[in-house]
């Protein structure tokens, strides 16, 4: 309904960009926009975990930039993901809803990010995708699937969550966030004299996570 309320009104033809984020996820507005506009984000020592070998490696390079405008579709990948059996859990999947053993390539719908020229693909697709109620697995995999559309993963929108004041300060999202936390998040990140650590000189050998490589 997002989609089709987006194209219906016209704002596919009059923004760059549309990114949902569920209610309880702090998005960093002026990190946002600093990657919108092709920047990079500094790396705090509490901000280390989200990384692993290759997005370390992109950190300070043209290729960790955005520059895409068009067919860009972008958040947390998550790859390979079977559906949960168990009848008792919140994204417990029946198999006569998903017959399948894993879902497609997904964003976590903590939050993610897609060009406007995305919307129209997703929205066409979903008319003609069989509905399952986790909308990131059937918006940013099923339909993005049928759309042929690549999900790039970006460590810093995290779909974790995290009491740090240096965390808010360098992700582009933090998932999980309480309402008292909102504003905590808010007054962090609001204050420019609350300096943050750098990662220790042997970062790379301890706390990098495993490659995020999938296709």
């Amino acid at each position: 309904m997002a989609l089709k309320w987006i194209i219906n009104n016209g704002c596919h033809q009059q923004a760059a960009f549309f990114m949902k984020c569920d209610d309880d996820t702090f998005v960093n507005v002026p990190n946002l926009l600093h990657y919108l506009l092709g920047g990079t984000i500094p790396l705090y020592n509490d901000t280390l975990d989200f990384y692993d070998q290759h997005s370390i490696k992109l950190l300070h390079t043209s290729a960790g930039r955005l520059n895409a405008t068009i067919k860009y579709l972008v958040g947390h990948k998550f790859c390979s993901v079977r559906p949960v059996e168990n009848v008792s859990s919140k994204w417990y999947m029946p198999s006569y809803m998903y017959p399948g053993d894993k879902y497609p390539t997904y964003l976590s719908g903590a939050g993610y990010l897609m060009s406007m020229d995305v919307v129209p693909e997703l929205y066409m697709a979903a008319l003609n995708t069989s509905l399952i109620y986790l909308e990131d697995v059937y918006i940013t995999g099923m339909c993005a699937q049928r759309a042929h559309l690549r999900r790039v993963h970006h460590p810093l929108f995290s779909y974790k969550s995290s009491k740090k004041l240096c965390t808010f300060k360098g992700t582009i999202i933090s998932h999980g966030i309480k309402e008292d936390n909102m504003y905590m998040a808010y007054n962090a990140v609001a204050n420019i004299s609350n300096r943050c650590s750098p990662p220790g000189k042997y970062f790379k050998f301890i706390r990098l996570q495993k490659n995020n490589d999938c296709d």
